[in-house]
């Protein structure tokens, strides 16, 4: 496929001035609890989000202070809240901007670290490769290494289902994503990403070696290496895998990625396609093996489609299912809390927050609250099929974000996820230990502290 004389290249002479600012507005008019000198409510908020978060909002309403990681950020809440930062029709809310101290080093220039028209313009040619085509090549694939991985699951009693799921979703990336087979460079490959994942969450952030966030800059110096390797065969021959897509992929004017456009991207959709369908599905698995009959119910919905490897064109015929991972990321939604940073001034529920300002929206608030949400600490999935309470406002149930950041990758969330969740549920009966007692860490990625133990009882096919 013939190329273009010159990629898609951002003009950095023409970047917003916003980006150089380094500090926050002060806040302090914002009302908001007590801090502790230097770590502020860090430890209080992350021992309990949700509880802390629901505390602070009775106390002061919809909008609030909170100073976390040594500075104050401005916490919003509600649906309403939710549309105005995520569908952002004033462009007054940077993403960039609201990632970047966390992750800019580790997965810089990713999507969800680009604004306005510049994000628009790399989505857009982003676009075809999450479209039906690619969908349902990334599905054969799939399935495949669907397949051979539950074999592997046949006479195991007791399974650490996080940790093995987490190893079956990077296998899926290495091959649908880069288009590599299991094996050695697929292992080292994985090895380096979970590097670069867990240097995202460090608290020390200092290239000191030995320490976790060295180690990540120096996974994703390898990733780098590894897919420069590799550019050119992708450049040169179309396949199925996202990588080759993406190094085809073009608007109608002729834009195309760089090389290094291309590295970023896959390097960024590895950890967003990664960890997050890992903690969901996660999450789906703990409910099913708490509510039996809501597990049946999904193993009676499949086998009437069939009770092998689910075809791309039923992927709409399992409504059930649908409903228990829409109540599972209800309950923990993947990004619990979105940042951005305000650019001007804006006014929200009475309170003025000022330019520049590092503030978040909270999924995992809104999906709790009980003025929306009937009995919202019961599992319930009939509120996604019968009584269709998510629908009561538009931004109420954002799982995957909203606006024009809205995941790019949530078709293909629910993709794998009933993909997997099919030939799991047709195979095994799936339940929890006795006495056992779930509790997930919610910051910054919902994750059981044990790796969800969950017992496996072959089924007659």
């Amino acid at each position: 496929m013939s190329m273009p004389k010159t990629p898609l290249k951002l003009d950095e002479s023409k970047l917003p001035d916003y980006y150089k600012m380094a500090h926050n507005q002060k806040i302090d008019h914002l009302p908001g609890p007590k801090a502790w000198p230097l770590i502020g409510n860090t430890f209080h908020f992350i021992k309990d989000p949700l509880q802390f978060n629901e505390k602070l909002r009775s106390e002061f309403g919809d909008v609030y202070r909170i100073n976390l990681f040594f500075r104050n950020v401005a916490a919003l809440v509600g649906p309403e809240a939710n549309q105005l930062v995520l569908l952002d029709r004033s462009r007054n809310f940077s993403s960039k901007m609201g990632w970047n101290d966390r992750i800019g080093q580790l997965f810089t220039d990713g999507l969800m670290l680009r604004d306005f028209s510049d994000h628009r313009l790399h989505k857009r040619i982003m676009s075809k490769s999450f479209g039906a085509s690619a969908m349902k090549n990334y599905a054969d694939i799939m399935n495949e290494t669907i397949s051979t991985s539950l074999s592997h699951w046949d006479g195991i009693e007791r399974l650490d289902f996080y940790r093995s799921f987490k190893n079956l979703t990077l296998r899926i990336a290495a091959a649908a994503f880069v288009g590599i087979p299991p094996g050695e460079d697929a292992d080292r490959l994985n090895r380096a990403f979970i590097d670069t994942v867990s240097a995202s969450i460090a608290f020390i952030r200092l290239a000191i070696p030995g320490f976790k966030f060295k180690r990540g800059l120096e996974g994703r110096q390898y990733l780098i290496q590894y897919l420069r390797k590799l550019l050119p065969e992708k450049r040169r021959v179309e396949t199925k895998d996202m990588f080759s897509q993406f190094c085809h992929s073009q608007t109608p004017e002729g834009d195309y990625f760089s090389d290094q456009d291309v590295i970023n991207h896959m390097i960024f959709l590895l950890m967003a396609a990664h960890d997050t369908i890992t903690s969901s599905v996660t999450s789906l698995v703990y409910f099913l093996a708490s509510e039996p009959e809501w597990q049946n119910s999904v193993r009676e919905e499949g086998k009437q489609i069939n009770q092998g490897a689910l075809a791309y064109d039923q992927l709409d015929k399992l409504p059930v299912l649908e409903a228990c991972f829409n109540e599972a990321l209800r309950f923990y939604p993947p990004v619990p809390m979105i940042p951005r940073r305000s650019v001007n001034a804006f006014e929200y529920k009475g309170v003025e927050v000022p330019a520049r300002t590092q503030l978040f929206v909270n999924p995992f608030m809104t999906h709790r609250l009980p003025e929306y949400w009937s009995s919202p600490s019961q599992f319930d999935p009939s509120r996604f099929l019968d009584r269709k309470e998510h629908l009561q406002h538009p931004y109420l149930f954002v799982p995957f974000g909203g606006g024009a950041h809205m995941c790019i990758g949530r078709l293909f969330a629910y993709l794998e996820m009933k993909l997997f969740m099919h030939q799991l549920i047709q195979r095994y009966q799936i339940s929890l230990p006795a006495g056992y007692h779930h509790h997930a860490d919610i910051i910054p990625i919902p994750k059981p502290r044990n790796d969800l133990p969950i017992l496996l009882k072959r089924l007659q096919v």
